[in-house]
């Protein structure tokens, strides 16, 4: 059985998709810059304190070390993304297409993982985190869709373009400077 994916050419179907995938470029930029400064400003014993993550949707608790790094990776695939939309460089786009699809199954399984005995226990738990989980799946399947259709319309523009020269023909009627007799 075949799926075929939806191909956009615009983003939220107002926005040309490339100012459409730099908006939510810029919008991640700001939200993953504002979270690591919020952590800075309550953590001072940055690498023994644990803290409760929110990361894509999802809450767990883990160092806050680690919580640093995954922000900082995220800022650093959200700066490829946006180098790659600003100059049209399909390998960047390519790259973080890559990290979001990894990211999102590590999501999910961690979901799945952490959160599987204690969901079961508590429904307002489980009706809260996923509802957050469904809207950043969401959001970020929206994101994926957007970076796949401008790579597809990158490589579709780029390369070796061909003009039809047959369908240009243009018939010119002669000049008759003699009388037809017949």
């Amino acid at each position: 059985m075949r799926v075929e994916i939806p191909e956009f050419r615009r983003c939220c179907f107002c926005v040309p998709l490339r100012q459409g995938v730099l908006c939510f470029g810029y919008i991640s930029l700001v939200f993953t810059i504002f979270i690591i400064g919020v952590e800075i400003h309550f953590h001072e014993d940055i690498l023994q304190s644990r803290t409760l993550v929110p990361y894509r949707g999802i809450t767990f608790f883990v160092k806050s070390w680690l919580l640093f790094l995954m922000y900082i990776v995220e800022t650093a695939f959200t700066v490829i993304l946006l180098v790659g939309a600003h100059k049209k460089t399909v390998q960047l786009l390519r790259v973080y297409f890559y990290y979001e699809v990894t990211t999102m199954l590590a999501t999910v399984v961690t979901f799945v993982v952490i959160d599987y005995d204690f969901m079961f226990r508590n429904r307002e738990y489980l009706f809260i985190e996923g509802s957050f989980i469904f809207l950043g799946f969401v959001l970020h399947i929206y994101l994926l869709l957007l970076v796949r259709s401008l790579i597809r319309k990158l490589k579709l523009r780029s390369g070796v373009t061909f003009i039809n020269h047959i369908s240009e023909v243009i018939v010119e009627t002669p000049v008759e400077t003699t009388r037809n007799l017949l």
